[in-house]
């Protein structure tokens, strides 16, 4: 029989060689490009992609600024990953497992933390695509994959990336195509929809949304009904016609949205290639079926002819 000390030094390699398991299969989950890439589209590169291409013929600073960018999301995102194993640790069977999970995203957040030092040191920065068309940043002789530790997150942490990236630098050069036609979406503002009452009910009508109602009661609450719909319609509308002036293929048949954990926003998937958009669109989220109705709205809303009619009705959808 095993004396105390004996068992304590069994128990502390048995931990040890857990952690290094774990820290195993979190680095393999990060630097393997084949467990976070989904399915391409016939034109084989979403944007985040064709714009790491880009900049990889651009001057270092640009590079160093995308992957300065890109590592401090991808370090909030492991280190909420961690935080998240910690708090559903507490009073869960599986305690030491989600512990040692934390423990070893703790361990990839330092090594993520060393990349950063050395690119604030002045180590060159090299943006590179990688196989199975995923993006490597390689600083300090190391490389990272940029990739999210959900895979169905990954268009979320893209689209974040781009977003403050591009906010400081023009994109369009990067992924636009030479020329435009298509008129330049705007945010969508503040704006009133038109009512008509008669026999049948109430229509509220905006940009060729129709929606019909089957009685006017509660009509305060109808009308914030209707200026939801219009609000969120109008802001996906813009955010989808800004995509496509980036050359992102968009499926429109078979637009998906869902939730973001712990994000009041919603992602939107725009194709198998991971091109994904961030918006805040609680009641078409909440609607089943209403995305995929209002496609085709949202194709024609900025293209030159004009919005294509779409009728409504309030009590197919569940709303009266």
């Amino acid at each position: 029989m095993k004396n105390p000390t004996e068992n304590d030094a069994l128990e502390e390699g048995l931990h040890r060689s857990m952690m290094q398991l774990i820290l195993t299969a979190l680095l393999l989950l990060c630097f393997n490009p084949g467990g976070t890439s989904e399915e391409l589209d016939d034109t084989g590169e979403s944007r985040f992609l064709r714009t790491a291409v880009a900049l990889a013929e651009m001057p270092d600073q640009s590079q160093t600024q995308f992957a300065t960018v890109a590592l401090t999301q991808l370090i909030a995102v492991y280190m909420a990953e961690a935080d998240l194993a910690r708090t559903e640790a507490v009073g869960s069977n599986e305690q030491p497992k989600l512990r040692a999970w934390s423990n070893a995203v703790d361990q990839f957040v330092d090594q993520l933390l060393l990349v950063m030092e050395d690119i604030e040191a002045g180590s060159a920065v090299e943006l590179r695509q990688l196989h199975n068309q995923v993006v490597g940043v390689v600083a300090g002789e190391r490389t990272v994959i940029l990739s999210h530790p959900r895979a169905q997150q990954q268009g979320a942490y893209e689209g974040q990336v781009l977003m403050e990236f591009c906010s400081g630098y023009d994109c369009r050069q990067l992924t636009a195509a030479e020329q435009q036609r298509t008129p330049i979406p705007l945010s969508a503002g503040n704006f009133t929809a038109e009512w008509t009452f008669a026999e049948s009910g109430p229509e509220c009508r905006h940009q060729q949304i129709v929606v019909q109602f089957i009685s006017a009661q509660q009509l305060v609450h109808l009308r914030a009904l209707c200026q939801q719909l219009l609000q969120e319609a109008e802001t996906l509308a813009a955010e989808l016609a800004w995509q496509r002036r980036h050359e992102v293929l968009i499926l429109w048949d078979s637009l998906q949205v869902s939730a973001t954990p712990h994000r009041p926003e919603h992602l939107i998937k725009l194709n198998r290639a991971g091109d994904s958009i961030l918006a805040s669109i609680p009641l078409i989220y909440s609607t089943p079926g209403l995305i995929g109705q209002l496609a085709p709205w949202l194709r024609t809303r900025y293209q030159d002819g004009g919005a294509a009619e779409l009728v409504l009705e309030a009590a197919t959808l569940g709303w009266q």
